[in-house]
């Protein structure tokens, strides 16, 4: 349901600017909605960041992407590449300079943001976000933490 996307603009050999992103998708889907949520609010952001800059003074641009981690590893996996690719053909096609200078990472199943939004939910009572914090907090492989969910 979500993925996040981490944005590092290299200028000239020096950090310019480091700037997270959170687009989010549908289920099981890798088509980027700006109508979705808050995406629009995240792709004028990065956006307009991109806009003030001088692309030829950008060296590289680095895109990560996660997928929840609901479902089988393998499938999240290759949807958090599909992710990234569809944030990537979006910039391409709004800055084909910066074609070469994109850097694509696909970052797997994102536990960390389950962790924040099991952490932000209102609604779950502190009982049972106790025990999810316990299950997702715990030292063991993925597998076992899926299992037990």
């Amino acid at each position: 349901m979500f993925a996040f996307f981490l944005c590092w603009l290299l200028c000239c050999g020096l950090l310019f600017s480091q700037q997270e992103y959170l687009i989010q998708f549908r289920f099981d889907d890798c088509r980027l909605d700006s109508t979705y949520r808050n995406n629009a609010v995240s792709l004028m952001a990065l956006q307009s960041r991109l806009a003030c800059m001088d692309i030829a003074d950008v060296d590289s641009v680095l895109l990560v992407a996660y997928a929840s981690p609901e479902g089988v590893l393998e499938h999240n996996l290759l949807l958090s590449k599909r992710r990234v690719e569809t944030v990537a053909d979006y910039l391409r096609q709004l800055y084909p300079a910066l074609d070469d200078k994109l850097i694509l990472r696909s970052g797997g199943e994102n536990w960390q943001g389950l962790r924040q939004l099991v952490l932000a939910d209102s609604l779950l009572s502190e009982d049972i976000r106790a025990k999810m914090m316990s299950l997702l907090d715990d030292d063991v492989n993925v597998g076992t933490k899926k299992w037990r969910m």
